[in-house]
């Protein structure tokens, strides 16, 4: 973790009709084509999330009893709804960047109650990511485990969440993009692109849940500079506040340069 000054294993068709009316000694144009109307989102159910009407393409996040649901649609083109599994009390749904988070209860093997956290791309509904042990390895030697999520977050290019028992994940999505540990900073663990970044147990997982952040702390101009994004992380009892680098990448510098 580096401080800083104040994205695991991703209806039926309207008719078209066409009238041409040609009337004796005179030519008259044909009509423009009707264009084609597309059903919008279901209405039903219970509303988890719903997008902006600015953004390019619509979705909404919703449940019908206990049947978790999304539905994207963007002008001009069909509407797609697909399952999402199971709701109950315990989901938690996140949207950002493009891409939709959300956790389904089930239960472990020892029989307590497990979440397991998925992604999706929002446009293609393309699975993006899917941890069925959200407690992550915090170590070589301490492996994942089930547990259950407390709080959700993403922004895209990573997926943060927190464990009941206090531990706090991020899934990066360009995992060679997440800058080098620093000579004088300790090595954050990761599993492949799933990255172990705090564990301050189970008392201290509401204080954890309720403070991270995803912040966009890239500094660049037309000259180029650097594009960066944050996990904002609180000072929960003994642990200081922090922050977890997930992507830098240098920008590059515009025509305009001078």
């Amino acid at each position: 973790m580096r401080p800083r000054p104040a994205v695991h294993r991703v209806a039926a068709r309207a008719s078209l009709a066409t009238t041409v009316a040609v009337l004796a000694a005179t030519a008259v144009p044909a009509p423009a084509a009707a264009k084609t109307r597309h059903a919008p989102c279901p209405t039903a159910g219970t509303t988890l999330y719903r997008s902006s009407k600015y953004d390019l393409v619509g979705l909404r996040v919703y449940r019908v009893g206990t049947a978790l649901r999304s539905c994207t649609r963007s002008t001009g083109k069909r509407r797609r709804i697909r399952s999402l599994g199971v709701w109950t009390p315990a989901t938690k749904v996140a949207v950002g960047g493009g891409f939709l988070a959300w956790t389904t209860r089930g239960t472990a093997a020892d029989g307590t109650a497990a979440d397991t956290v998925r992604t999706t791309n929002v446009p293609t509904g393309r699975r993006a990511l899917t941890v069925t042990r959200t407690a992550v390895a915090t170590g070589p030697t301490i492996p994942a485990t089930p547990d259950t999520v407390v709080a959700l977050q993403t922004d895209g290019l990573a997926t943060a969440w927190v464990t009941t028992g206090g531990r706090l994940a991020v899934a990066v999505a360009l995992p060679k993009l997440v800058p080098p540990t620093e000579p004088d900073e300790n090595p954050v663990f990761h599993d492949g692109a799933i990255y172990a970044v705090r564990d301050v147990g189970a008392a201290l997982a509401p204080a954890l849940a309720k403070g991270i952040t995803f912040v966009d702390a890239s500094e660049t101009d037309d000259c180029g500079g650097t594009i960066s994004r944050i996990l904002r992380i609180p000072a929960v009892g003994d642990a200081p506040a922090g922050v977890f680098e997930y992507l830098r990448q240098a920008a590059k510098p515009s025509k305009g340069c001078n």
